[in-house]
């Protein structure tokens, strides 16, 4: 009887060092001699794009003037006080005649090369962020006939910033 009772009171101990170490285990405790936090900052700021345009005042075409030329200019640019853009800019250029048919227009680069338009609209530039850059064109806009009916042309400059540019 008494070999019984020392095999309960083993097999108890043997329970309760159990238990002590799975509660151990559970609630994180550690013995080590070393312990390690390491906390992490990072900082940064938000990519600024810049996309000027710089432009000629509004013109007026008038129908008594002897000048069959006019000539519109304006600038794009990713650069402002030599700070550069931070993101690369895609932008295309539309020229919005409306129901002006008295005119006959062409868009012209800083090379005096035509710019190609295609339903009113050019293939698109791209700014590199990378490079100061200035973009100069010219809307050269004819008179056809003596008689000039009233419209507007309209140069609208669409840009959108390019992913990972």
């Amino acid at each position: 009887m008494k070999k019984n009772s020392v095999k309960i009171l083993t097999f108890y101990l043997l329970l309760f060092y159990l238990f002590i170490l799975i509660i151990l285990l559970i609630s994180g405790f550690s013995y080590s001699k070393y312990k390690t936090e390491q906390t992490k900052v990072i900082s940064g700021g938000v990519a600024k794009p810049i996309f000027i345009i710089q432009k000629d005042d509004t013109k007026v075409i008038d129908s008594n003037s002897n000048l069959n030329n006019y000539e519109y200019s304006f600038s794009i640019q990713n650069y402002e006080n030599d700070i550069c853009s931070d993101v690369s800019i895609a932008y295309q250029i539309v020229v919005d005649v409306g129901d002006a048919n008295s005119f006959a227009y062409k868009l012209l680069d800083e090379n005096g090369k035509e710019v190609e338009l295609s339903n009113n609209k050019s293939s698109t530039f791209i700014l590199d962020n990378h490079l100061k850059t200035k973009q100069s064109y010219k809307l050269v806009i004819s008179k056809i006939g003596k008689e000039i009916k009233s419209g507007k042309i309209k140069i609208n400059v669409e840009g959108n910033q390019i992913l990972n540019g």
